[in-house]
C-alpha cells in the first residue's frame, strides 16, 4: 500500500495528499465461508425439517414417552439453523470498500450481539469524516457478562455511520472493524478516539434476553473493572463447555452401561407357555 502523503499550509495544518495515492482495499468474508456454512445448513436442513413430523406423528398416536425430549431436539436445531442463516446471511452481504477518496460500507444496520438481518448500505469520502471513535460494551450481569466492540465513523453533518459491532474477544478476521477504523482514519488525517467502555442495560421487556440495549443507561468502567468482567468471561466459557463435555460423558456412560438397547435380550429357541 501506498501511504498518503501530507503537506502543510502557511496556516501550519495538515492538509491530506490526493486521495489516489490510496490503493483501493475490499473487506468481506471470503468463498471458504459461504461455502462451509451453505453447506452446514444443507446437512442441518433435512433433520430440523423431520423433528416437527415427527413431533406431529407421535402426539397424534398418542405416544409421550420421549415427545419431550423430540421437541428439546427440535428446538435445539431451530436455534443453530437460524443462528447459522443469520452468518450466512453476512458472509453474503457484508462488506467494507476502502477507495481513493471514500470508504463504501454495507454493514447490519442494528446493534444487535448477532448480525442483524437489516442491511445498510453507505459511502462517505475521507474528507467529510471528523472522527473515528471506538467504544466497548459490556452485555449482562455478573453471571455471564459479554464484552463488545463498537467502532463508528462519525461525519462532520453529525452523522453516525457505525462499522462493526462484534464480540472483544473474538473479532472476525474476514471484518476486522478495529483495523478498518484504524486504517479510515489514516486516510482521513485523524487519530481514532477511544471513548472506553460502558455497561449497558437491557431495557424491558428485552431484560435477560441480550436483545438489544438502552442507549440512556450507560456506566462507565474503570480498567480494573474490563479485567474483572475479561476474566469473568473466560471463566464462564470454560465452565459452559466443561459442562457440555460432562454432560456428554454422562450419557455416552449410561448408554454403554444400559447394554444392548432396552436392556434385554433374546435367546434363540425361547419359548413362552
Amino acid at each position: 500500500m501506498v501511504a498518503g502523503t501530507t503537506s502543510r499550509t502557511a496556516g501550519g495544518s495538515v492538509a491530506m495528499a490526493a486521495g489516489a495515492e490510496f490503493e483501493r482495499i475490499v473487506y468481506r468474508p471470503g468463498g471458504a465461508r459461504r461455502f462451509l456454512l451453505a453447506m452446514a445448513i444443507l446437512l442441518l436442513l433435512p433433520f430440523a425439517a423431520s423433528v416437527p413430523i415427527m413431533l406431529v406423528q407421535r402426539l397424534s398416536a398418542g405416544i409421550w414417552l420421549g415427545t419431550g425430549g423430540l421437541a428439546l431436539m427440535g428446538l435445539a436445531f431451530a436455534i443453530i439453523l437460524g443462528l447459522l442463516v443469520i452468518q450466512f446471511i453476512h458472509a453474503l452481504r457484508a462488506r467494507v470498500e476502502l477507495g481513493p477518496e471514500a470508504v463504501e460500507v454495507t454493514l447490519p444496520a442494528g446493534r444487535w450481539l448477532t448480525p442483524a438481518l437489516a442491511y445498510q448500505s453507505r459511502a462517505v469520502r475521507y474528507e467529510d469524516i471528523q472522527a473515528v471513535e471506538t467504544r466497548g460494551e459490556v452485555y449482562g450481569g455478573a453471571l455471564a457478562p459479554v464484552l463488545m466492540q463498537g467502532v463508528s465513523l462519525i461525519t462532520r453533518e453529525g452523522g453516525k455511520v457505525p462499522l462493526g459491532h462484534v464480540n472483544a474477544h473474538c473479532e472476525d478476521p474476514a471484518l476486522p472493524c478495529l483495523s478498518i477504523g484504524c486504517e479510515i482514519a489514516r486516510r482521513a488525517g485523524i487519530e481514532v478516539q477511544d471513548r472506553g467502555a460502558v455497561h449497558r442495560k437491557m431495557p424491558q421487556p428485552m431484560t435477560g434476553l441480550g436483545l438489544m440495549a438502552s442507549v440512556s443507561s450507560d456506566t462507565p468502567l474503570a480498567p480494573e473493572d474490563m479485567a474483572r468482567i475479561s476474566a469473568r468471561h473466560r471463566q464462564v466459557t470454560i465452565g459452559i463447555v466443561a459442562g457440555l463435555a460432562a454432560l456428554l460423558a454422562v450419557g455416552l456412560a449410561m448408554d454403554i452401561a444400559g447394554g444392548p438397547v432396552g436392556g434385554t435380550s433374546i435367546k434363540a429357541g425361547s419359548t413362552r407357555k
